[in-house]
């Protein structure tokens, strides 16, 4: 049985595509990536064309082309992800296309696969699953819908698009998904959360495809707990210190929920009760604020097992994103047994246990973030609940979506 997974991209410090794709290489399954953007040394990982005219100069064309029908074009009336799902390669035509058995769809946007090779693969007769890691596949083009639900009425009144000439852009999308999608028997549907599951059925695409919730595979072997002294003194933090670590989110994305981190930090600040409490911040983003605590930023992480000792060294990791599909970062946290916190309401509610191993806030209240980080501040000893059965429950998931055994 052979696998191929189609991502936008992948990096050393892993996604959820290139997670279960290791998985599967581990239990003896022949699986392989083709990406548009590979930024990791693994041969079982290719480029759509290997060769440095495709890397350096046509894939960034087809990202930058995409970003522009999208900026100047459709005059997006909100900073959100859209995609236009116009531009993409002729991925059927692929050798390791042409050789799998099952095609397993993922994060494909961003000038990779469009619409149109999605309908070519399925003329493949081959499997074809597709996990969905955000809105857009069943979305006229957002990514986060940002509580939009015109993609119940195929999104006919599309409130972002700016341009009048192609305000009907997003319907015509949905009539062309309806088109190529509906009922057709080899297309398996996979959610990583009952949220995002819940989301696809209220819309009116896929629904007579078969659908499976299997939540993302983590590492246990990377994610786990450490010695927390250790993690620090290897990140030279001080020991006698607490530490609340979050991700650089950006602050252009209401999604992220930036605004609201920051205005929970400043009523934290204003109890005057944590005089020897310090920010963590990893992530590219660079934080353009002053913060209102002490704050040390550890940049882009490139590996798991570093990623694993930042978790580790940390009191709290908290993530005030809008929307999540699943909430990988929120996985990874508590299963270094450091509690995590989210706003509650979207994919993040299927990992975190309320106030076990993290705080479910009411959306969007900064006021109930610090309630989350004040319980778990002053209850440093709290039991931190991990389900350790979960992935034993991924493997059985896996073979019936997949059709083999592991």
């Amino acid at each position: 049985m052979k696998i191929v997974h189609l991502q936008s991209v992948v990096t050393s410090s892993g996604n959820a595509p290139y997670r279960l794709h290791k998985f599967l290489l581990e239990n003896g399954i022949d699986s392989k990536m083709i990406v548009q953007q590979k930024k990791l040394n693994d041969d079982t990982v290719s480029l759509y064309k290997n060769n440095d005219i495709e890397r350096f100069l046509i894939s960034n064309f087809r990202i930058f082309l995409e970003n522009f029908i999208v900026n100047k074009i459709l005059k997006m009336l909100k900073k959100i992800t859209f995609s236009t799902w116009k531009i993409g390669v002729k991925i059927s035509k692929h050798d390791w296309i042409k050789e799998a058995d099952i095609i397993h769809l993922h994060w494909i946007n961003g000038g990779f696969i469009s619409l149109n090779e999605i309908k070519e693969l399925l003329k493949l007769d081959k499997k074809i699953i597709w996990t969905f890691h955000d809105n857009a596949p069943f979305t006229g083009g957002c990514h986060v819908r940002s509580g939009c639900n015109e993609y119940m009425k195929n999104c006919e009144e599309c409130p972002i698009v700016g341009s009048k000439i192609f305000k009907n852009y997003p319907k015509k999308v949905m009539e062309k998904k309806s088109l190529f999608f509906d009922n057709h028997k080899n297309l398996k549907i996979v959610t990583p959360s009952k949220w995002m599951m819940d989301n696809v059925n209220r819309g009116n695409i896929f629904k007579k495809n078969p659908k499976y919730i299997i939540p993302n595979v983590l590492d246990e072997k990377i994610f786990k707990k450490l010695d927390k002294k250790s993690c620090r003194e290897i990140l030279n933090l001080k020991q006698d210190k607490k530490y609340i670590l979050f991700g650089a989110v950006s602050i252009n994305d209401p999604n992220k929920g930036y605004k609201e981190l920051l205005e929970a930090l400043k009523i934290l600040k204003g109890k005057n009760k944590y005089n020897n409490l310090e920010i963590l911040i990893f992530g590219r983003n660079k934080i353009q604020d002053k913060l209102p605590f002490e704050y040390t930023e550890l940049g882009e992480v490139n590996s798991e097992i570093l990623l694993s000792i930042i978790y580790n060294a940390a009191d709290i990791f908290i993530g005030p994103s809008h929307e999540e599909s699943f909430g990988q970062v929120f996985n990874e946290s508590i299963f270094c047994e450091t509690p995590a916190i989210a706003f509650n309401g979207s994919g993040s509610s299927d990992i975190i246990e309320h106030l076990k191993n993290g705080f479910l806030a009411e959306p969007y209240s900064p006021k109930d973030l610090v309630v989350g980080i004040e319980f778990f501040l002053d209850n440093p000893k709290e039991v931190i609940s991990v389900d350790r059965m979960r992935k034993k429950n991924i493997y059985e998931k896996l073979k019936k979506v997949y059709g083999l055994e592991i």
